[in-house]
């Protein structure tokens, strides 16, 4: 597909009358809140907008206003609707399974920061250099001298902060603060947000931690730690994938490297063991090739990215209905 910029993006829009904007499931800050604050900056400039497909929101951020913005998959289409903007979708699959019923109605407008996109879209905006879409979308709105709302503001700073981790991971760069300087003087408090984000955590995710926690395992002397969640787990407490983000950050903050098992698509705990035990049996494991028989699972994509890197090939058998994801091939 066509590698585009910014300025593709907003010929795209300035096209549009009605569009819907979506992100990656179960969503994060930067899906959601990039999502929020793009629908109020279109709505801004006449063009109808509506995010879908990112309920439930996740509960750190029930204090963003989404009263009239959000709809449900079955009620995101009409006749009129002009684009469908992918935000933060690192490939198609990654939107559920109802983004399908765009294909072939409607130009999708894919909008992401990290390399790996797929370029799946008929219009494709990906900056790997960005810390974050919500940077990403206020560089947009200054490109087309759009205003931004307060409310606008507010939810491309919850976008921006928690990609960054307050400021502190290595995708922060000095565009990321001037931009978050320009929020601020929109409007937004930072001590506000960062008190609903970060200083109101329930309780339920308070004993997931403590699961999360307990499960750690280190490995190699010390310099490698695993954390593994289990449904059992979830279910115990009553949380879902929703509610791990603090589990997440335990990976970025610890002080050895920490590999967590969370996602659906990934499972980098099993891979790195399976290869730890390879290489106890088989010592230099380059040049040797490995199966995998079953369901084309987390497992399986992680071990399908890491034996390259491992210099090994592999083959893999998964029965019909089950396969890979394509994104992994």
């Amino acid at each position: 597909m066509k590698e585009c910029g910014c300025q593709d993006v907003l010929e795209a829009l300035r096209a549009c009358k009605q569009v819907r904007i979506t992100a990656h499931e179960r969503p994060d800050g930067d899906a959601l809140g990039s999502a929020l604050g793009l629908c109020r900056i279109l709505e801004g400039q006449g063009i109808a907008a509506k995010v879908i497909g990112l309920e439930p929101v996740p509960p750190r951020y029930a204090f963003l206003p989404t009263e009239g913005e959000l709809l449900s998959p079955t009620k995101m289409w009409t006749r009129d609707v002009d684009a469908l903007l992918a935000l933060d979708c690192g490939a198609f699959d990654r939107i559920g399974p109802f983004a399908e019923a765009a294909v072939g109605r409607m130009p999708v407008i894919n909008i992401d920061h990290h390399g790996s996109n797929t370029r799946f879209g008929q219009v494709n905006w990906v900056d790997a250099e960005a810390s974050s879409v919500g940077e990403m979308v206020v560089r947009l709105a200054r490109r087309a001298e759009w205003d931004l709302s307060r409310a606008a503001a507010e939810a491309l700073w919850v976008a921006i902060v928690t990609d960054t981790g307050r400021f502190s991971f290595e995708n922060t760069t000095s565009e990321t603060l001037r931009v978050a300087a320009d929020l601020i003087d929109i409007g937004v408090d930072p001590a506000r947000i960062a008190g609903e984000v970060y200083q109101s955590v329930a309780e339920k995710e308070v004993a997931l931690m403590g699961r999360a926690i307990a499960n750690l395992q280190t490995l190699q002397k010390g310099r490698l730690a695993t954390v593994t969640l289990s449904d059992e787990d979830f279910n115990a407490v009553g949380c879902g994938p929703e509610n791990a983000q603090d589990v997440v950050d335990l990976a970025r903050y610890g002080s050895v490297p920490v590999i967590n098992g969370l996602t659906d698509e990934l499972h980098p705990c099993q891979a790195m063991a399976d290869f730890l035990t390879l290489r106890e049996v088989f010592g230099d494991c380059s040049g040797r090739t490995i199966a995998y028989v079953g369901d084309g699972n987390n497992v399986a994509h992680s071990l399908m990215l890491a034996a390259p890197r491992a210099g090994m090939h592999i083959a893999v058998a998964s029965p019909e209905g089950f396969r890979v994801s394509e994104t992994y091939l």
